[in-house]
């Protein structure tokens, strides 16, 4: 149960504040009110911390030029496979940046390349692999920049369009006047918090809008709730650097510890894509320093000098080797001052949070924290224990609760034919989403082992109506049309044949001479037949025919991906905004809370308890 969980971690880390660090409140981490919720019920005097991720590079385009220094992009596995956005992304209901990628088509015997409009290849295969949905706002140009040096006014009015969309996706949805107040509410905040303070940052903003997103959530203003960014958390000078949130560092930069550190951190990472440290320059730590204003990059301590090595190396010549927190600490300050941020790369950097803070995810966060686990795991083996506090998984129950509030949806067009039915009301969701996912791995099988024109085509009948039916006809007659016109070809070929079969048995060379003269004419003749104006038009319409099918067959192979995947993502990871906009009662934020489970991982012996009594060890 939620409640003895909470109650257990009181008795346990009693005084230990809560951590939810994220990039943008434009997603999922708002939702994280739900633990808000029962905190003030069971553990009020709880410290729950409200973090912006912003010592992330800020989402770069692929596009690196344009008119405009930021764009709102889509993701897709072509044009925009290498984004990596952070910072300001926004999901319609139902939508998410997860996409379909090129290698699932060729899994499923779909060749997308050879399927393509000549004409429009690049456009295709953007459309047919993209994300649904789900949009970021990224930056132009070469230059990269950390997200904590965005200011608002510089992407203010990206901000307000990219909420423009994503509101009208969900007015699409229901189609209700609520849509258009959240959406005014929201922009006018926005609006009057840049006017307000010109020079404040991204950052600025996104805190105001974390308490404005969970009074909007919870009915109330929270106490107890602290609002602080990355770059605060892990300010690192002579007056931070003792803090417990650095002491692993001590590890990767003491002469007697760092080999063994090192060692543990790169057999935890390997094969996994992140960079070992041979991939830096020699004394990488996996540490990067981001200087605000001016670059951020990897750690590297060598015997006489630092190195930030980022987009512009920055190096410092050193009066003596580095060997402590401290030591580096006053090298830091002395140089680029006492606003600097020490942030651990992706793996070291959730050990680091977990000295000081019980770390909130969503069930389907982070997808690095296996390689940290490995890691601490390796760690112990060599004798050193970090001592950490644990993560604590929120898991919720978001379209299972969608009955809480009476509506009828227009379903986003990926989801109409896997539900089979344009329209349908919350509670028909909450009851057959689960069943609907499960229908889609199946029919991802199906579709892919068929190979027949016909047969996908009633296949296709089956699932998109008349449409197909006559295309089935239309394609079974062209079939019938070219046998006929190709039954005097057909004896052409078959004499053909039998004359050559003659010819291998004659000796004579005259007559073999006039045999094969009237082979190669009549093969001449037969291949003009073959071509014929009106036998290649026949041909040329069945092959449109062929195109649109497989087209056809990718299209419903990328819905049903997009379902399968979306849903049960969606479910754990909403966006906090719409609980706001599609529900001015609460009731379907309240039953969201009320139903949350929780467990925690990364402790000796882990305090879980699941829906259906402790079955989680």
């Amino acid at each position: 149960m939620t409640e003895s969980i909470i109650k257990r971690i009181k008795e346990r880390y009693s005084g230990v504040p809560f951590l939810a660090l994220g990039q943008t409140v434009f997603w999922d981490e708002p939702t994280k009110a739900v633990l808000k919720y029962w905190l003030d019920k069971i553990y009020p005097e709880a410290i729950f911390m409200l973090g912006v991720h912003n010592t992330d590079y800020f989402a770069k385009s692929p596009f690196l030029y344009n008119d405009e220094p930021y764009i709102l992009v889509a993701h897709n596995d072509n044009s925009t496979k290498e984004l990596w956005a952070s910072t300001v992304e926004m999901s319609k209901p139902f939508g998410s940046e997860i996409h379909p990628h090129i290698h699932f088509f060729n899994n499923c015997d779909v060749s997308l390349k050879m399927i393509a409009p000549k004409d429009r290849v690049d456009e295709f295969l953007d459309d047919i692999t993209s994300s649904w949905g789900w949009m970021a706002i990224a930056k132009t140009g070469t230059r990269s920049i950390v997200a904590c040096d965005i200011k608002l006014k510089d992407i203010m009015d990206k901000i307000i369009e990219l909420v423009r969309w994503g509101t009208c996706g969900a007015r699409e949805l229901l189609g209700e006047e609520n849509i258009r107040i959240f959406y005014e509410e929201i922009k006018d905040f926005i609006l009057d918090y840049g006017k307000g303070y010109p020079e404040a940052t991204v950052t600025d903003l996104y805190k105001e809008l974390y308490l404005w997103f969970w009074e909007k959530l919870l009915g109330y203003k929270p106490n107890n709730t602290v609002l602080s960014s990355s770059q605060e958390i892990f300010r690192f000078n002579t007056q931070t650097y003792n803090l417990p949130r650095f002491s692993i560092l001590e590890g990767f930069i003491s002469p007697d510890k760092s080999t063994i550190y090192k060692d543990c951190y790169n057999k935890a990472v390997a094969g996994s894509g992140i960079y070992t440290l041979d991939k830096f320059s020699y004394g990488a730590i996996p540490f990067d320093l981001v200087i605000p204003g001016k670059e951020r990059g990897t750690i590297c301590i060598q015997p006489k000098m630092l190195i930030i090595e980022g987009e512009e190396p920055i190096k410092i010549s050193l009066e003596k080797p580095i060997t402590t927190v401290r030591e580096l600490a006053e090298v830091v300050e002395k140089n680029f001052g006492k606003s600097v941020a020490l942030v651990g790369k992706a793996v070291p950097l959730l050990s680091m949070i977990r000295k000081e803070f019980i770390l909130v995810f969503n069930e389907r966060g982070s997808s690095y924290y296996h390689d940290t686990f490995k890691m601490e795991k390796l760690l112990r083996e060599n004798g050193i224990e970090l001592k950490l506090y644990p993560i604590l998984r929120l898991i919720e129950h978001t379209w299972d609760s969608l009955d809480s509030i009476e509506a009828d949806l227009t379903l986003p067009e990926y989801m109409k034919w896997a539900f089979c039915k344009d329209k349908i009301t919350t509670k028909e969701i909450s009851n057959t989403w689960r069943d609907v996912v499960k229908r889609q791995n199946l029919f991802i099988q199906e579709i892919s082992s068929i190979r027949k024109p016909r047969l996908i085509m009633k296949l296709l009948k089956e699932l998109k109506g008349n449409e197909w039916e006559e295309k089935l006809s239309l394609y079974n007659s062209l079939k019938e049309e070219i046998i006929m016109r190709r039954k005097e070809i057909e004896k052409r070929w078959k004499e053909i044949r039998e004359l050559k079969a003659k010819l291998n048995e004659i000796k004579d060379y005259t007559t073999r001479k006039e045999l094969s003269c009237k082979i190669k004419r009549l093969t001449e003749e037969t291949w003009s037949m073959e071509k014929s104006k009106e036998i290649r038009l026949i041909r040329e319409k069945i092959r449109n025919i062929e195109l649109e099918i497989e087209r056809a067959r990718a299209e419903a192979l990328r819905d049903s991906y997009l379902v399968k995947e979306n849903l049960p993502y969606t479910n754990s990871r909403p966006s906090a905004w719409w609980f706001i906009a599609m529900d001015r009662k609460r009731n379907w934020f309240k039953k969201v809370a009320e139903t949350l489970e929780l467990y925690t991982e990364g402790e000796e012996d882990e305090v879980i308890l699941c829906k259906d009594a402790g079955c989680r060890k």
